[in-house]
């Protein structure tokens, strides 16, 4: 990110951007340039790429190319997660702007069992999922943040539920030692999380 001698100064981020490389992402036709040029348009000053269980090297090289210097480009990934109900608990790991991809996205794609050949043996992209505990700390381990979904959200850490004090004591476990940064939708959605680390 750019050195700015004045101080703080607010800026556009968005932590959470998926391109053509998540397996569900709709139009595949998107260049690299047009997301660069829509995100600076935008006032984007920050962006995580965090496209579904793949960190692609060289997608995110180039857009860090095409972005410098206006726009810095983080790169990271996000995952389904073995939690939840009928709509299951998502974490992304968000990781800086200097890491080595390459390095990085081995380990992570090795230890969690994302490999290619992982994700076909497992029946495709719609039946992957990885551990919470494991996978937030893996990308602690590798200098990555961890962020999940909370409040009003899909995908939310609410879906594991409150109902028995087990769950209501998992999650505040998991929001306490696992997680760095919650994505909410409303600020109502903060409530809940105020406390969670006292």
């Amino acid at each position: 990110m750019p050195y700015r001698a004045i101080g703080s100064v607010w800026g556009r981020w968005d932590l959470q951007f998926h391109t053509p490389s998540s397996f569900d992402y709709h139009n595949k036709s998107v260049t690299n340039e047009q997301i660069v040029s829509a995100l600076k348009q935008n006032g984007v000053d920050v962006v995580a790429i965090t496209d579904h269980h793949v960190i692609d090297v060289n997608r995110v090289s180039e857009l860090m190319a095409l972005g410098a210097p206006e726009l810095t480009v983080l790169p990271g990934v996000e995952f389904r997660t073995e939690l939840g109900g009928k709509e299951k608990v998502h974490l992304i790991g968000i990781f800086p702007e200097d890491a080595n991809l390459t390095d990085l996205w081995t380990k992570l794609s090795g230890k969690l069992n994302l490999t290619p050949e992982d994700v076909e043996t497992k029946g495709g992209d719609e039946s992957v999922y990885v551990d919470f505990q494991t996978t937030a700390e893996l990308i602690h381990e590798l200098g990555g943040i961890v962020t999940t979904h909370a409040g009003g959200k899909s995908n939310s850490i609410e879906n594991i539920g409150n109902t028995s004090k087990f769950k209501m004591a998992l999650k505040a476990d998991l929001a306490r030692n696992c997680v760095d940064l919650f994505e909410v939708g409303a600020p109502k959605d903060c409530d809940a999380y105020q406390n969670i680390g006292q």
